[in-house]
């Protein structure tokens, strides 16, 4: 199945290297284990969304920019983080990490497709000038996106809560995440050996 994938990315690109466009933009729906690509050849209509993985569409990426193709891209922020985004630029990919929003249509449905061919309208409006057409998140370097140090974790139950915030956040949780409010236990009242989140 794998190998199905590779050769239809690998005909997207023949296919996208064929055309005459100059500015190829590329709306994306990040999941975990797989991305939905939406296709814009510089003002035309995007093409039908397709799935491939992350090392696939970084492939698309660089044959693009190989065969001297300007490519524009974007995502919604979410739990999958800035990794893809910096793998983009180090490929020489101008991305956008942007804003989670309700996007879709009038019908009320929301799919992977629908979310990725919305991105793509987006994105060709802000790349033609419309600074409007989404919010582009400030990506934290590397640096600032490493984890909080133990002592200030919320899982240290020596630790005081620095803001009823964080604590009510921490307490009311289902899951065994612990709390100085709880005397180190979680909420479900089992111990917690895990990390806390970041932020917490």
């Amino acid at each position: 199945m794998i190998k199905t994938n590779e050769t239809n990315v690998t005909k997207l690109l023949k296919r996208l290297v064929e055309t005459k466009a100059e500015t190829i933009k590329l709306g994306m729906d990040l999941h975990a284990r797989d991305v939905v690509v939406c296709v814009q050849l510089d003002g035309a209509l995007p093409q039908r969304p397709q799935k491939m993985t992350t090392p696939e569409l970084l492939a698309l990426a660089r044959g693009l920019l190989a065969a001297g193709r300007k490519v524009y891209s974007c995502y919604e922020s979410g739990p999958c983080g800035y990794t893809l985004h910096r793998d983009l630029l180090a490929a020489g990919v101008t991305n956008y990490v942007v804003a989670a929003e309700v996007l879709g249509d009038a019908r009320h449905q929301k799919t992977d497709n629908l979310d990725a061919t919305a991105l793509t309208d987006r994105l060709d409006r802000y790349v033609r000038g419309n600074t409007a057409a989404f919010t582009v998140n400030t990506v934290p370097t590397p640096e600032q996106n490493r984890p909080a140090p133990a002592a200030a974790c919320a899982n240290n139950s020596s630790a005081p809560a620095t803001n009823g915030l964080r604590a009510a956040r921490v307490s009311s949780s289902p899951k065994a995440i612990t709390s100085p409010a709880t005397g180190g236990r979680s909420a479900a009242g089992k111990n917690c050996n895990r990390p806390c989140p970041r932020g917490w």
